[in-house]
């Protein structure tokens, strides 16, 4: 496959796109020669468009499947959740009028920390704050909110130290989880009022 060419990058599959043409049209060719065969004389026509329509059926209850019901469900299983990251962002400014003291806290293999921003409608602004730089987030006023990787399913990879230093810093703080939509995909929404 040609999404397999430049394993330094993320597989996409519209490198593959120029197979598409022959692969219909061999396809194509395939069906056409079946019908052809099956309708050879006057009384067997109505059997080959018979097999026809079931097997375009057929196709097309298959790809309905695999498109719509698989494909859904493993991208969703295997892509981060920046979209209800986004909505968290864009209803804190929303709520508080600013999206300025809003940071996303990284972890290893997470979340990339642009993607929300471009969800909440900032599309220029990186809201990363490492654990080791939480400190210089006590000059910004409050209200702020952080945003850190939870994992209820493993917990040695919830960032429990990074939720520890944030409640060192911010007594007054608190940690709510942040239920998804998708299973294990949950973040911890860390609120300073």
């Amino acid at each position: 496959s040609l999404a397999l060419a430049f394993p330094g990058e993320n597989p996409a599959l519209n490198r593959a796109g120029g197979a598409v043409i022959p692969v219909f049209l061999i396809a194509a060719l395939a069906f056409d020669g079946l019908l052809t065969a099956l309708s050879s004389g006057r009384t067997r026509r109505g059997l080959a468009w018979g097999v026809g329509c079931l097997l375009i059926l057929w196709t097309m209850a298959q790809n309905y499947n695999l498109v719509f019901k698989q494909f859904d469900q493993q991208f969703r299983q295997n892509s981060l959740n920046s979209s209800e990251m986004g909505a968290v962002i864009a209803q804190f400014g929303q709520t508080y009028g600013s999206t300025d003291p809003t940071w996303i806290v990284p972890y290893p293999y997470w979340v990339d920390t642009r993607l929300p921003g471009i969800w909440a409608g900032i599309p220029n602004r990186d809201f990363a704050v490492l654990r080791e730089d939480l400190e210089m987030t006590l000059e910004v006023p409050a209200p702020k909110l952080f945003i850190v990787k939870a994992d209820v399913d493993e917990p040695a990879y919830n960032d429990q130290e990074t939720l520890d230093r944030l409640e060192e810093l911010y007594p007054q703080g608190s940690a709510g989880l942040y239920e998804s939509s998708v299973h294990n995909h949950d973040f911890w929404i860390f609120f300073v009022p």
